[in-house]
């Protein structure tokens, strides 16, 4: 069975490829969507499923709800 999850938080590029880090500190590493460019560096929310211990393969990536 597959966890689905929400996640929402800053994105960024890390050591690993495309983040988002959550305002508790909690990185994943995204998998799947390369998002618009002028996305990076604001806050976001993506969906999909976790893969491993901190990855999501992603179906989608967009501009958080204010």
């Amino acid at each position: 069975m597959t966890k689905r999850l929400r996640i929402t938080g800053r994105l960024e590029y890390g050591p690993r490829g495309l983040i988002i880090v959550t305002e508790a500190g909690d990185v994943r590493v995204l998998d799947g969507c390369e998002p618009a460019a002028d996305l990076m560096g604001t806050r976001v929310t993506a969906e999909g499923e976790a893969s491993g211990y901190d990855r999501l393969q992603t179906d989608w990536i967009g501009a958080a709800a204010v």
